[in-house]
């Protein structure tokens, strides 16, 4: 454009005769590429350029560019998941510890003497196996998108977990314990699914004896305790 002109930044296909426009990947006329019909708007994406005593507009068509920003779209959106994937990992290993991997870590862990750990391998199938104060059933096993469906009985109660990733612990909360315990998947095959289960050192029973006092020997009359004494009120003025 001239100065004080507009860029151009589109134009329409019009006055064909119903033969419409061909694109060309080059300004060269036998290099065909496909034809709009009329009333296609196109973009302007570029400066025009000359070939065969041509003055040439480089052009894209819209649906490219709606398609260029899909992908621009998905591609924000993978970056989000992996980055709250991450920091929902980070979260879990700064709440609940690290997260074992594998046996060797799963060792290691219980070394700390924090929690009690049972590590399992089931199939996938109906029955319900016993792990730890758990009954599981593996239902489903993705191993192409690192997840497995699993039924849990907890207290007589059947609760389904639908894809379960790998390394996302799964917190349920049976009557007798204070804190939860944890089911982590480390590893998948096919029709398989293993990890462990974390369980509190102390039951809430076990943690309500420690903390109440034994009264069955009851101290002699008269002899002092430590900690213990008399208060009386002021004796009322006459």
């Amino acid at each position: 454009p001239t100065r004080g002109q507009a860029a151009v930044t589109w134009v329409v296909v019009a006055n064909t005769g119903g033969d419409g426009v061909y694109l060309r990947r080059t300004p060269r006329s036998a290099d065909r590429l496909v034809a709009w019909p009329d009333g296609t708007k196109l973009n302007v994406v570029g400066p025009d350029v000359e070939g065969e005593n041509r003055r040439w507009k480089q052009v894209q068509d819209q649906l490219a560019e709606h398609q260029k920003q899909i992908e621009g779209a998905r591609e924000d959106l993978d970056k989000t998941r992996s980055d709250l994937e991450g920091t929902i990992a980070a979260s879990h290993d700064e709440l609940n510890g690290t997260i074992a991997r594998n046996h060797d870590e799963l060792v290691a862990l219980e070394k700390r003497g924090e929690r009690d750990y049972s590590e399992f391998t089931l199939t996938k199938s109906k029955e319900f196996h016993h792990v730890g104060p758990l009954s599981i059933a593996v239902r489903k096993v993705n191993t192409k998108h690192d997840y497995a469906d699993l039924e849990i009985l907890v207290d007589d109660n059947r609760i389904t977990k639908k894809h379960v990733n790998l390394l996302e612990p799964v917190m349920l909360y049976p009557a007798n314990y204070v804190q939860p315990v944890e089911v982590i998947l480390n590893h998948l095959d096919k029709n398989r699914a293993g990890g462990y289960i974390s369980v509190p050192k102390f039951k809430r029973s076990e943690l309500s004896a420690i903390g109440t006092p034994n009264n069955s020997a009851t101290p002699a009359t008269g002899a002092p305790q430590p900690g213990a004494g008399l208060i009386s009120r002021p004796a009322q003025q006459p």
